[in-house]
């Protein structure tokens, strides 16, 4: 979804007194009455976080390395937001170079594996990490590493975020590092009982039927927003995260 611009459907209702309630990507500059989400910044967080771990077992203790962050849609609010979370543990280290942060239409698998082939040739394939907003980036940013024999977790470091089957797969293969599950379970019941109770006291206000964890100005309204909690997937915890969660089967994530 283009979070920019799929609020024109939700301005109708709200004109027709309709209450809405968002659903894991925060509507820009419309009117929104309650959201339920992710933390996308805790994604990118984590994502950095891992990555700043990796880099200690692969570089002798050292947070060093030329680091590309591979963004979603322009102007996406969970891609900004991502990519914040992301962009905060870059900055901390001052031994990483940001050598890549670069935006992609439609969160566009193939335009990613381009952008990681012009990274891989400037760089002389010396790219030691690729945060990426979404799977089917990292799908592509793999594609790109495998052609020069580098889709290694232990080679380049490599962060997705959605838990797509086929990247669970490379991270239980070891061709990439980690991805994030993002429980769909408690976003969606969450959703389903905060429509529920707004629909059934439509004259109370809503600060009064939703318990927010957090109020998020959207650029036009302060949003109160529900946060579901969101987990580091490795290889090592593959079996203890999505199998155990009852997210994929064993014999899905290590089909051969």
């Amino acid at each position: 979804m283009n979070t920019g611009t799929a609020g024109s459907m939700v301005q109708m209702a709200n004109m027709e007194g309709v209450k809405v309630v968002g659903y894991d990507s925060m509507l820009s500059n419309r009117p929104l009455d309650a959201m339920v989400m992710q933390d996308s910044w805790a994604v990118g967080k984590l994502q950095g976080e891992a990555m700043v771990e990796w880099l200690k077992v692969h570089k002798g203790g050292n947070v060093e390395g030329k680091v590309a962050l591979i963004m979603g849609q322009p102007g996406d609010s969970n891609a900004i937001a991502m990519s914040s979370g992301a962009l905060e543990i870059i900055q901390a280290n001052p031994g990483l170079e940001l050598v890549a942060e670069q935006a992609h239409e439609g969160w566009s698998s193939e335009k990613a594996m381009a952008t990681t082939e012009i990274v891989l040739t400037k760089f002389g394939n010396g790219v030691d990490a690729f945060i990426c907003n979404n799977s089917g980036m990292a799908r592509g940013v793999i594609a790109a590493l495998d052609a020069q024999g580098l889709a290694s977790s232990d080679k380049v470091f490599v962060a997705g975020s959605d838990a797509d089957l086929v990247n669970i797969q490379f991270v239980a293969q070891g061709k990439q590092a980690v991805e994030i599950w993002k429980k769909i379970v408690p976003l969606a019941e969450t959703a389903a009982q905060i429509a529920f109770d707004l629909a059934s006291s439509p004259d109370a206000a809503v600060s009064d039927v939703v318990k927010a964890d957090r109020v998020i100005n959207n650029g036009m309204v302060d949003v109160p927003t529900v946060v579901t909690p969101v987990v580091l997937v490795t290889r090592e915890n593959v079996d203890a995260t999505v199998i155990e969660g009852g997210f994929y089967t064993k014999e899905e994530v290590y089909a051969q």
